[in-house]
């Protein structure tokens, strides 16, 4: 079982801990901020079609977690 709910494969912790703060923050004005924090760790991933997954669906969607 992976330790997200976002996705079937594990993330990082640093990553899960970002997706956590982005979710508790209301204010819209940091989306870039986190979504380029999200980016950037998502690269962390060995798995380039998970990197890939994860910045379709937080980024280039701009689904929050």
């Amino acid at each position: 079982m992976s330790n997200n709910i976002y996705f079937n494969f594990d993330l990082p912790l640093q990553l899960l801990k970002q997706l956590e703060e982005y979710k508790s923050d209301p204010s819209p004005l940091h989306k870039d901020l986190y979504q380029d924090e999200i980016r950037s760790l998502s690269r962390m991933l060995d798995d380039e079609e998970q990197e890939e997954a994860v910045i379709e669906y937080f980024c280039r969607k701009g689904k929050r977690p």
